[in-house]
């Protein structure tokens, strides 16, 4: 807890120096901060991808690419469509039995977070942003690299399906 503080300014001061740069990078969409937050404290960094700018390569992708460039990378939790912590129908609980037909999740629809959870969304891991200027300047450049050379990723990805 004593070294809490001092890792969670040393962030913060990481991800604004990152999305000065990140948001010069066509095709990623940063997710800002609330303008009420005053201490900023993240343990992963979310931001998000738009995969027509990537030659349509999703998250998955780019997580990956992200990964063989050194950039610690993942694609977060998936949609809570999916998640069978959020089946209504497993449970016993009063208000999940009395309300069963309503919650029924074959009928629930959710495709913005379909969306975002299974296709643009990439999590950054907090290491990066302890790394100083340096760390976030090799992601910086990761990123540009795999959006400027997505399309021939994505050929090679289709030539190897």
């Amino acid at each position: 807890m004593e070294r809490f503080e001092v890792q969670r300014a040393e962030r913060e001061r990481a991800a604004r120096y990152f999305e000065e740069h990140a948001r010069e990078i066509p095709g990623v969409r940063l997710l800002p901060a609330d303008r009420r937050v005053s201490r900023w404290s993240f343990y992963q960094y979310i931001l998000a991808i738009d995969p027509d700018a990537f030659a349509g390569l999703g998250n998955e992708e780019v997580c990956r690419a992200l990964d063989a460039e050194g950039v610690p990378a993942d694609t977060g939790s998936g949609s809570a469509s999916d998640a069978e912590l959020f089946d209504v129908s497993l449970s016993r609980l009063p208000v999940a039995v009395e309300f069963a037909e309503r919650l029924d999740r074959s009928r629930m629809r959710f495709p913005v977070a379909d969306r975002v959870t299974r296709r643009e969304q990439v999590f950054l891991d907090h290491s990066m942003f302890l790394s100083g200027t340096e760390g976030i300047d090799d992601a910086l450049e990761a990123l540009a690299k795999i959006q400027a050379e997505s399309g021939e990723l994505a050929a090679r990805q289709a030539a190897s399906a």
